[in-house]
């Protein structure tokens, strides 16, 4: 009990004789210290949960897609809540390139990023070549979607360089 009856004195004789300018610098250290501290503290205590896409409420086949999805990509950190999907803030990257890669969007944003480029008549010939290929990807799209044994249809191109000058480029789906 005497030590630290003599450790606080030392501190409060070594408070009195140190200038003014050092006291409220240490005080100042001391609020900063504390503060971070506090601020920090909760944020690394528990698991917080972001929405995979904004908050946007997603149907039930939308979701049932997305999970079957993030399983196959070795994701098991996600959970379904007020038919929106949870993910991790740091998953959250990996899990929407997951779902691009596997085709598993939402309709709502699948069909987003499916609407044309704008037609523009200053447009430069590779914004037409774009358009071009986007219709044409519809109507394979549209045309194999009216299939009767068909559920879900995904249309991506890809095109390969030509071998020589003479040659032009293949397509192929």
């Amino acid at each position: 009990m005497a030590t630290w009856q003599q450790a606080i004195q030392r501190v409060q004789t070594g408070w009195r004789v140190m200038p003014r300018a050092q006291q409220v610098s240490l005080l100042m250290l001391a609020i900063v210290f504390i503060g971070g501290w506090l601020w920090l503290a909760p944020r690394t205590s528990s698991e917080s949960w972001t929405p995979l896409f904004d908050g946007t409420t997603l149907s039930n086949d939308d979701i049932n897609r997305i999970e079957i999805a993030l399983a196959q990509s070795n994701i098991v950190k996600f959970r379904n809540q007020d038919q929106m999907v949870l993910v991790l803030p740091t998953d959250r990257a990996r899990c929407l390139q997951a779902l691009a890669e596997l085709g598993a969007l939402p309709t709502s944003i699948q069909s987003i990023l499916d609407k044309p480029p704008a037609s523009d008549p200053f447009a430069t010939r590779e914004d037409r070549r774009a358009l071009m290929q986007f219709n044409r990807k519809n109507r394979i799209r549209n045309m194999l979607a009216d299939l009767p044994f068909v559920d879900q249809v995904r249309v991506e191109l890809d095109q390969t360089a030509p071998q020589s000058v003479y040659q032009k480029p293949t397509t192929t789906c």
